[in-house]
């Protein structure tokens, strides 16, 4: 793993492992990259589920209209949402999260999970010794 302080929700976009829509068990979403231009890579960004065979591709997923221009012609997009318990390509929810006293702690995968495990552990250690 790279330096936890140098990484960001962004770096764990290749694997976010999601809520199926369809049945609601363990799916994942895979294909995203950190700062990738997207419709380069819209083809590439896949949802799937093994146990129902739910199964989506961004390329095919329905734009939303982000601006009407001069000529007054709607333009579409694909919109990310992003830092949100989501996966931001199709907004199905994440399936690492838990509620807190200090709002809802979440991860897009075991890795995201891990660091931070390690980062609250640290805050922890450090609060612990400070007091």
């Amino acid at each position: 793993m790279s330096n936890a302080y140098a990484l960001q929700n962004a770096d764990f976009l290749d694997h976010i492992v999601v809520v199926c829509p369809k049945c609601a068990k363990r799916a994942v979403v895979t294909g995203g990259k950190p700062n990738q231009y997207l419709v380069e890579d819209e083809q590439n960004i896949r949802g799937a589920c093994a146990h129902c065979g739910f199964v989506a591709v961004l390329n095919e997923a329905s734009k939303s209209t982000v601006f009407v221009n001069s000529r007054d012609v709607p333009v579409k997009s694909h919109v990310l949402y992003f830092n949100s318990p989501c996966d931001p390509f199709f907004q199905l929810p994440v399936w690492y999260e838990i509620p807190t006293t200090h709002g809802s702690l979440w991860a897009y995968n075991e890795d995201h999970l891990t660091l931070s495990k390690i980062l609250l552990q640290t805050k922890y250690a450090v609060e612990t010794v400070s007091h």
